[in-house]
């Protein structure tokens, strides 16, 4: 049993699964709206703004996510 506010290793996991499917789905979704692109292009590469933009049209990631997927898709 976890300390109260501390999350077990399989629920982490999941959360980042989550989080990264909602930022795959975000992204997918802003390549084909030029209104969402342009509003992530507004953000410079700041990682926050974007996963705000993301919030905003109601996809869940962090900017941890966005950096992490970045370095992954170079």
């Amino acid at each position: 049993m976890n300390p109260s506010g501390w999350v077990s290793g399989e629920e982490s996991l999941w959360r980042l699964t989550m989080s990264m499917k909602q930022l795959e789905t975000f992204l997918a979704r802003a390549n084909g709206n030029d209104n969402i692109r342009r509003e992530v292009e507004q953000c410079a590469g700041d990682t926050t703004c974007v996963a705000k933009v993301g919030m905003r049209h109601g996809h869940k990631f962090s900017a941890a996510n966005f950096s992490r997927w970045q370095r992954e898709h170079q």
